[in-house]
């Protein structure tokens, strides 16, 4: 019994991990602040939900801003996170802060 808790346990605890971990679509998307020459950039597996939590009244984005999808690629969280750290030396390298 003991040895079949444990094995479900691991389990449970592998799926959880799995997701972070666990390729799938995922979308790196700008958000220019256009007026200041500021950027935001973000990565989302649903982007028109994420774009709508942004401009909604909860996103607390009180200034207008551009959406842009910027690539779409088949990754895991982690890989979707250093690929947004990409994007922001290479906006920041442009001039945009």
């Amino acid at each position: 019994l003991i040895k079949l808790l444990k094995e479900n346990t691991n389990t449970e605890k592998e799926r959880g991990r799995s997701q972070k971990y666990h390729k799938r679509t995922r979308y790196l998307y700008a958000l220019f602040f256009d007026q200041e020459r500021a950027v935001y950039i973000g990565q989302s597996v649903d982007l028109k939900k994420r774009w709508q939590q942004h401009r909604s009244a909860a996103g607390k984005w009180n200034r207008h801003f551009r959406p842009v999808e910027l690539a779409s690629y088949e990754m895991t969280q982690h890989e979707a996170e250093e690929m947004e750290e990409l994007w922001r030396c290479k906006a920041h390298s442009q001039g945009w802060r």
